[in-house]
């Protein structure tokens, strides 16, 4: 599981792997690929959100899980951005890149 962007994801050909991230989705903001992926590389297999603990107290967040698999060997980037999807012209509120490396 990888949660700093500041740190390389480093995975063999074949392996899963997961990025995941903290996320409010009753702020109406969700994270999002911000660019396609090297489909030579990486594979999207899915995603999911996790609710709080505690999910009744006011601003408590998730997490978002995006489950990955390296199809190929190479060098890609995971590009993310945390957006409201009736704001679509609007800058994204964060942005965040994994660097992947696939042996």
């Amino acid at each position: 599981v990888y949660t700093d962007p500041s740190q390389p994801v480093n995975v063999n050909k074949g392996e899963n792997f997961i990025i995941t991230l903290e996320s409010n989705p009753k702020s109406g903001y969700k994270w999002e690929l911000a660019e396609p992926l090297n489909k030579s590389i990486l594979k999207l297999i899915g995603t999911n959100t996790v609710a709080p603990y505690y999910a009744e107290l006011p601003g408590a967040t998730g997490k978002i899980v995006f489950r990955l698999k390296a199809v190929g060997i190479g060098k890609a980037s995971v590009k993310l951005k945390y957006v409201r999807s009736w704001e679509a012209s609007a800058a994204p509120a964060e942005k965040v890149t994994f660097n992947v490396n696939v042996n």
